[in-house]
């Protein structure tokens, strides 16, 4: 049984989320506040749409995939795992209530500092 995530970011008033499958409790929270403290690349993480797994880098090395994961780099379901669905893409609505659903959500707030939610 998988512990599933919602993972917010808040640009411009306006909320973007993906969905994390797997280890989404206290290991995302750590692996968020230790790897994903720069803006810029949250905002990254996001736009890679939903996630299979959370790891320190968003980078994909030569061989990375689902099937055949490099260790410490995230997987994605369209990057890595070739699914195409328009709904693994973020969520984007001024409106947080609509991210929250997952067993852990966590925002990374326009003040730059994660919270749970």
């Amino acid at each position: 049984m998988s512990t599933s995530a919602t993972i917010i970011v808040e640009i411009d008033g306006r909320y973007h989320s993906v969905y994390l499958h797997s280890d989404g409790s206290h290991l995302a929270w750590k692996c968020l506040n230790e790897h994903y403290t720069d803006r810029a690349k949250v905002e990254a993480l996001v736009d890679l749409g939903d996630l299979s797994y959370l790891q320190p880098s968003i980078e994909c090395p030569e061989g990375h995939s689902f099937a055949h994961p490099v260790r410490g780099y995230t997987i994605a379901y369209m990057r890595d795992r070739g699914e195409t669905d328009p709904s693994l893409r973020a969520l984007i609505t001024p409106d947080l209530e609509d991210h929250i659903g997952a067993q852990y959500c966590y925002l990374f707030n326009e003040d730059d500092k994660w919270v749970k939610v």
